[in-house]
């Protein structure tokens, strides 16, 4: 997905006239075709190094201030479109660890609707009181029970998810 940095970096390297394969020459890349493909993958996709970025800017002379201007915009819409994400409505889900990395989903009983019952329901389940716990209630909060029955609760931040990553199915 492209950001507003990379579309200006885009648009720049066009009004100057310059290819992709040009404009890797005058940054310095060693290999024009290698360097040309990675600056075209910038405007694609919006990532780049740091290295890269600042030889790129150099070679367009891009000012630091236009480049902290877009990636503070960037920033802005990157926060805005997590928050709409995480703050979507998921079905609660309930996970046990097998082993470390494993985890499988369980079926929530229509029954069990509110937070303390879920809990509640899977502290006493007779098959999982030896294993880790999770009962996800949203993409931003979950609570983890541990094997002796104490629960604690996580909170994603913006690079995360509360939930367990790796699951069977």
């Amino acid at each position: 997905m492209s950001t507003h940095l990379s579309r200006y970096f885009e648009s720049v390297r066009k009004w100057r006239g310059l290819r992709p394969g040009q404009l890797a020459s005058l940054a310095g890349f060693a290999d024009p075709s290698t360097g040309g493909n990675r600056v075209r993958t910038f405007e694609l996709s919006g990532v780049c190094s740091e290295l890269m970025l600042a030889q790129v800017a150099r070679a367009l002379r891009v000012e630091q201030e236009v480049i902290a201007e877009l990636l503070a915009r960037d920033e802005v819409h990157h926060q805005a479109a997590w928050e709409a994400w995480v703050t979507e409505p998921v079905p609660p889900a309930v996970f046990v660890r097998l082993m470390p990395a494993i985890w499988i989903a369980l079926a929530i009983p229509s029954e069990v609707s509110e937070q303390p019952i879920a809990v509640q329901w899977i502290r006493t389940h007779p098959t999982w009181h030896r294993h880790l716990r999770c009962v996800a209630w949203s993409r931003k909060e979950a609570t983890y029970l541990r094997e002796d029955g104490t629960a604690y609760v996580a909170t994603a931040t913006r690079t995360g998810d509360p939930r367990p990553w790796i699951r069977l199915r």
